[in-house]
């Protein structure tokens, strides 16, 4: 296999993957879920004014700490696939 056939056919994994990053499927994403609050609590310490996210898939961390400081600037960017962190931020 190529290099540009493995990009392609991990882009289309990822793709398929984000699809069920929110929901309740037992997947190692929802089961990293439970340690986000512990994550908002640290970075909640450190004093900023914008956030940026690289690899934010849905963009889900960056809700919660929206949420705790909605005073901030939020950036989400993901580098493979799709990029789902806007729909999500403007269902909020």
């Amino acid at each position: 296999m190529t290099n540009q056939k493995y990009k392609n056919l991990t882009l289309r994994e990822f793709d398929a993957a984000a699809e069920k990053f929110d929901d309740s499927d037992p997947s190692v994403y929802n089961l990293c879920r439970k340690d986000y609050p512990d994550l908002l609590e640290e970075l909640l310490k450190e004093p900023c004014q914008d956030v940026l996210d690289c690899g934010c898939g849905t963009g889900a961390m960056l809700v919660m700490f929206r949420d705790a400081c909605p005073d901030k600037q939020y950036t989400g960017k993901e580098g493979y696939g799709i990029n789902k962190f806007s729909s999500v931020l403007s269902k909020v």
